[in-house]
């Protein structure tokens, strides 16, 4: 048996690094006539349905909420005498199956994706009395496994099921000087059960059994070595195979309890444990992971009442991160939990109104959710608007959610929660900030984070007067952008936003530089009567390897589905190219190359000496042989003249570039010679072959 390690022994304020569970949004269930209703359950879907289970008017319970806690659905399941529903579970079609006990044997209850019942069915294990289920999992293949116990020639014994998708036994295992109260399963559906060994001193049990049951994998006890009772009361497995489990350890003498923490590897190594404290009964009655990987216990902060809901957030080393307690009532009880894909965690209990007991289900934020992001202005101060959830207004004299820019020229003012589904703030663009998307990120108290890489969209805008002629200018991803526009080229007044394009059409033989803008007028006009004059700026990396002769800006013709070059003036020493056009649309500084292998694709330098010391040794984008004009998702194959397989890349072609160190797969320099590069879109369609040499 493994001692006891207390990592974290906490009073309700012991320290400023631990963080709050935030609070989020709450519900409750009354099934009426002032009844005892208790939810001792709690599953949520891929798309984040909640489904609550436990025990109303001595009948199965199952009530379905959203996200935000608005109830959808309420199932019922009377069998004729005294039930109660202790495990949820949801398998790969959607459907739902709630296990618990009818007094005497397993009861195990099937709805369908629509929760329609299906089918139910009960168990006792062989020689068994008092069998109750209490808790379930489901594999990814739908079949069943239920964990719970049973006395067994008058020993009370672990009793573990599984059932195929049809409520039909497949095999069972029962283990004589225990009871199983939690049950997980992992990738490989191997079956761990926790809960605890019987005795005078009982201890935390915890088994993994092989898929079929049919063998125990590993077998821990865990005891404090101090005469206390521990139990296990929950268990959870992650994707990485790490294992928690949940329970509290009494002390009989003291008449007190604390709640305990536990964590294993895949094999059932201990790894660590975590007690903790607030004085008084407390119980651990759940655990379950976020997708961090952190460990989220739920209990309550006494047996009886008054008592309190209690959430506990561990790192993977069980050091304590964030702890909350709730207590919406007289008194409040923590029975199960479950996290979503998000990190929202959802808490399922009972509350205490001091004429009934209700069901309680509590939603805690996880990490923020962005779904839409405002649009901020070049050179002006912008007040942006996020949608989305889990933003935090003030908590416990904790700031609101914050928002951090890092990018050069883009700056925070302010932020503030409006709802917990909308967050708005302040950011000043300077006007050498080019038109573009840029990435922000928002943390909240709890210190959860979010970062969206193209969150922010930065655009240029203008208002345009007919009347007199206008000069604009604005910042490209090459530099300044200038619009010359001449009295009377339009006929009314509007508004031009110009914008970098979210969609860029493929360029053909023409090679892209990556320097392109979008032009969007409101309200939509006509185009100009009169020529306009663009002058777009360069830098050395937007060139590389293009004959600078061959620029030209070039606009879309959607009707043609074809680019059109312009007629251009290039400035090498001022690295800048000039047009005029009278098109209003999407626009690209490109080029017609001279050269090259491969129908559009240019391969440069060819050959390629590593060493020389030219541009492509130590030049402004880097070391290597450059492929422009690629698509944006490209599949790219490098073989010998011989038919060797060299280099192979899968990636997207940032500005239709990609560069290759002259590296083969393993890492290794390739030797001097001819090489064909065999390009084409990720469905295999292909695009180009490219022949090229290097020089060692």
């Amino acid at each position: 048996m493994t001692p006891f390690v207390l990592l974290a022994a906490f009073a309700a304020a012991a320290s400023a690094q631990i963080t709050p569970l935030v609070f989020h949004s709450s519900a409750s269930f009354d099934s009426g006539g002032n009844q005892t209703d208790q939810a001792l359950a709690v599953a949520v879907s891929s798309t984040s349905d909640v489904f609550v289970a436990g025990v109303a008017n001595n009948d199965f319970q199952l009530v379905k909420y959203d996200k935000r806690l608005r109830q959808s659905a309420v199932r019922t399941f009377d069998a004729g005498g005294v039930e109660t529903a202790r495990g949820v579970a949801l398998g790969p079609s959607g459907e739902v199956v709630l296990v618990g006990d009818d007094s005497t044997r397993m009861l195990i209850v099937r709805y369908n994706a629509a929760l329609a019942f299906t089918s139910s069915a009960t168990f006792t294990a062989p020689g068994g009395t008092g069998d109750r289920a209490q808790a379930v999992a489901i594999d990814s293949a739908g079949n069943i496994v239920v964990a719970g116990f049973a006395t067994v020639a008058g020993v009370a014994s672990v009793s573990v099921v599984r059932f195929d998708s049809q409520l039909r036994v497949l095999g069972s295992a029962v283990l004589a000087g225990g009871r199983g109260f939690g049950v997980a399963l992992d990738a490989a559906a191997n079956a761990y059960v926790t809960g605890f060994s019987t005795g005078t001193a009982p201890d935390f049990l915890t088994v993994k059994y092989s898929p079929t049951l049919g063998s125990v994998l590993a077998r821990h006890n865990l005891d404090s070595g101090l005469g206390r009772t521990e139990q296990g009361q929950a268990v959870a497995v992650d994707s990485a195979g790490r294992v928690a489990v949940a329970g509290h350890v009494v002390n009989g003498l003291a008449g007190t309890a604390d709640i305990a923490a536990l964590r294993y590897d895949s094999s059932l190594v201990f790894v660590a444990s975590a007690v903790f404290s607030l004085g008084g009964f407390m119980q651990g009655k759940g655990v379950s992971f976020s997708p961090d990987g952190n460990a989220v216990v739920l209990g309550s902060t006494a047996q009886g009442d008054p008592s309190a809901l209690i959430g506990l957030r561990y790192a993977s080393s069980l050091a304590l991160v964030s702890s909350s307690t709730l207590q919406n009532q007289t008194s409040d009880h923590g029975g199960a939990v479950a996290i979503d894909s998000k990190g929202n965690i959802f808490a399922a209990g009972d509350t205490n109104t001091g004429a009934q007991v209700d069901f309680t289900t509590v939603r805690f934020m996880g990490a923020p959710e962005v779904a839409s992001v405002g649009i901020a202005t070049q050179g002006v101060n912008t007040l942006i608007s996020v949608q989305g959830d889990n933003f935090v207004g003030q908590v416990g004299g904790l700031l609101f959610s914050s928002v951090t820019l890092q990018t050069s020229g883009l700056r925070v003012l302010g932020a503030a929660m409006d709802t917990v589904e909308q967050l708005r703030f302040n950011v000043s663009v300077a006007s050498f900030v080019p038109v573009g998307s840029y990435p922000f990120t928002i943390t909240n108290p709890d210190t959860s984070s979010t970062t969206v890489a193209l969150g922010l969209k930065v655009v240029a805008s203008f208002s345009i007067n007919p009347a007199g002629g206008q000069v604009l200018d604005f910042t490209g991803t090459g530099g300044p952008i200038r619009f010359v526009i001449p009295a009377g080229a339009f006929a009314g007044p509007f508004d031009m936003v110009i914008s970098s394009p979210t969609a860029f059409p493929q360029t053909g033989a023409l090679i892209d530089t990556g320097l392109r803008f979008e032009i969007e007028e409101r309200p939509a006009v006509a185009d100009p009567t009169q020529d306009i004059t663009i002058r777009m700026t360069y830098r050395p990396q937007d060139v590389e390897g293009i004959d600078v002769e061959t620029l030209a800006i070039s606009y879309y013709d959607a009707v043609a589905q074809t680019w059109m070059p312009e007629l251009s003036d290039k400035d090498a020493a001022a690295r800048t190219a000039s047009a005029n056009t009278r098109h209003f649309t999407l626009w690209a500084l490109l080029s017609q190359p001279k050269s090259g292998d491969g129908a559009g694709v240019l391969i440069v330098p060819n050959p390629y000496k590593p060493g020389s010391g030219g541009p492509f040794d130590d030049g402004p984008g880097g070391k290597g042989i450059l492929f422009r004009n690629l698509p944006n998702e490209f599949s790219m194959k490098v073989y010998s003249v011989l038919g060797r397989p060299v280099f192979e890349k899968n990636g997207v072609a940032v500005g239709g570039k990609f560069r290759w160190d002259a590296r083969d797969i393993i890492g290794n320099p390739v030797p001097s010679g001819v090489y064909i590069a065999v390009i084409s879109r990720p469905n295999g369609s292909l695009v180009s072959k490219g022949k090229f040499a290097i020089i060692r």
